[in-house]
């Protein structure tokens, strides 16, 4: 299981605020509906500020701080990568597209637990209706927080201890209602998984109490104001680095973008998590690897971003249609089953549109590095 306490303040704020894009016709009852419909009447215009922010770049910087964090805790058995794993995928969505996060996770839970489809559909209500109650009750701590995070990350400035310190304060209110809906959510997935997937999601939770506990370690450090970025895998980001050198920048094997906007070497970094022909939710991460390969500018990725948005919508429009019939293929199989075709075809025209993008310069030099 994933521990989103630990990244409250960088990821969770975000990924937890774009609930107030999901529409009621998405869910499957009225308690549902009014959850989702009470947050979006909360958000408003503040999600449409949100969608400024230029995910290219922050998707990169989340998944080198995911892997940063898990590596230097140690969180190496088979729990901890699954963990890990699924928050990389889940960062490479940008957090606006709320509802492709949370069919996301489903899926996942679905495949990793063994879950019947009816039950996979109450956990994504929970998941919806939790959701709702949290930014409810929560919005004006959620929202003035992430808006200064963003604000301080536009004005290229860095995140300081003293900063911290305060928003851990204020936010501990809703950290104690997460972990009790939590709670909750694991009471009802135990009744939910079969017996021979249990030892699969015990050891689940032994994986998050660990981060759970580390995390709470973390927190009494931050309240005295003894936060370094390194607690959040920021020590090489370039924004963090300018800061600790008194604005001097100085040279990070872990920078990975620079401020404008442009895509480091494709070796730079590593690799995203693999994106599935058969499965849109995950085209967003071949996006990102193909920008980083050549190099895209800011509104070269745009380009590239509005054609991922219109041929995943196509595709999981056309999944939709038949879901009936195409949930019960085993993931292993879908590849080669003749009804998941029309999405690898859509999937192939992705990947054409993607080729025409990059410049003649930019093809020869990802070609100089694959030569080398």
């Amino acid at each position: 299981m994933l521990s989103n306490r630990p990244y409250y303040f960088f990821v969770v704020t975000m990924a937890c605020l774009f609930v107030g894009s999901v529409r009621a016709e998405n869910v499957r009852d009225a308690a549902e509906a009014q959850a989702i419909e009470r947050a979006e009447t909360l958000f408003g215009e503040f999600e449409r500020e949100i969608q400024q922010v230029d995910w290219q770049r922050e998707s990169v910087a989340i998944d080198d701080a995911l892997q940063k964090v898990w590596r230097r805790n140690g969180w190496s058995d088979e729990s901890d990568r699954f963990a890990l794993q699924l928050a990389r995928e889940i960062s490479t969505i940008p957090p606006w597209q709320v509802m492709d996060r949370i069919n996301l996770v489903s899926e996942r839970a679905t495949e990793r637990y063994g879950l019947s489809q009816p039950n996979a559909a109450r956990i994504k209500g929970k998941v919806l209706r939790e959701l709702g109650t949290l930014m409810a009750r929560h919005y004006d701590v959620v929202v003035s927080q992430t808006r200064e995070m963003l604000e301080t990350r536009f004005a290229e400035k860095p995140f300081t201890p003293e900063m911290v310190a305060r928003m851990v304060k204020e936010g501990q209110p809703m950290m104690n209602d997460f972990e009790k809906a939590v709670e909750g959510f694991r009471g009802e997935l135990e009744q939910m998984v079969p017996g021979e997937k249990q030892d699969v999601l015990r050891a689940d939770f032994r994986s998050f109490e660990k981060r759970q506990r580390h995390v709470v370690e973390l927190t009494a450090r931050w309240e005295r104001g003894e936060w370094h970025p390194s607690d959040w895998g920021l020590d090489g980001d370039p924004i963090q680095q300018k800061a600790a050198t008194n604005g001097v920048p100085a040279p990070a094997k872990d920078a990975r973008t620079s401020r404008a906007g442009a895509m480091g070497k494709p070796g730079d970094a590593a690799p995203l998590p693999k994106w599935q022909p058969v499965d849109p939710l995950t085209w967003f991460a071949y996006v990102v690897e193909f920008a980083r390969k050549f190099r895209l500018d800011a509104g070269q990725f745009t380009a590239a971003r509005s054609i991922h948005d219109e041929l995943r919508t196509r595709a999981l429009d056309y999944l939709k249609s038949r879901k009936e019939e195409l949930s019960v293929v085993l993931p292993a199989k879908r590849a080669e089953h003749p009804g998941y075709q029309p999405v690898l075809d859509v999937f192939e025209e992705l990947r054409n549109r993607l080729d025409a993008i990059p410049t003649t310069s930019q093809r020869a030099d990802a070609a100089k590095v694959v030569d080398k």
